[in-house]
């Protein structure tokens, strides 16, 4: 544990070098990836049969007071099944790379440019 949180604080420091913005960014990103397995399953489950689910609701994070904090402060993903996550478009996307450069390999055609290429023509028609 201290040798992990050591590596932790040295990333943080010299991203924060390179990069100063990269720290916020992530900040601010890391909430649409706070999921774990039951939630992509559930999730998966509602893309593919969307007819079996009911309320669409957001769940929102209050205060004390019961009274939501402001319009931005919904609950993560792992609390709320409706609320926005990017942990599936991004396994998506990743899958879709791999799955090409597998494709290419099992045609004898492979070479690693065809990651990069697949990549940022992805990048490019999002």
């Amino acid at each position: 544990p201290a040798l992990a949180s050591y590596a932790n604080e040295e990333i943080k420091n010299r991203l924060g070098s390179y990069a100063p913005n990269a720290s916020s960014v992530w900040n601010t990103l890391r909430h649409y990836f706070h999921v774990d397995n039951k939630y992509v399953l559930y999730k998966i489950k509602l893309l593919l049969f969307p007819w079996t689910h009911r309320d669409w609701a957001r769940i929102r994070v209050s205060d004390a007071t019961g009274d939501a904090v402001s319009t931005r402060d919904f609950a993560p993903p792992l609390r709320d099944i409706n609320s926005p996550d990017l942990y599936l478009p991004a396994m998506a996307f990743i899958t879709y790379v791999l799955t090409i450069g597998y494709i290419k390999g099992t045609r004898r055609a492979f070479n690693p440019e065809v990651l990069q290429d697949t990549f940022s023509t992805c990048l490019l028609t999002l």
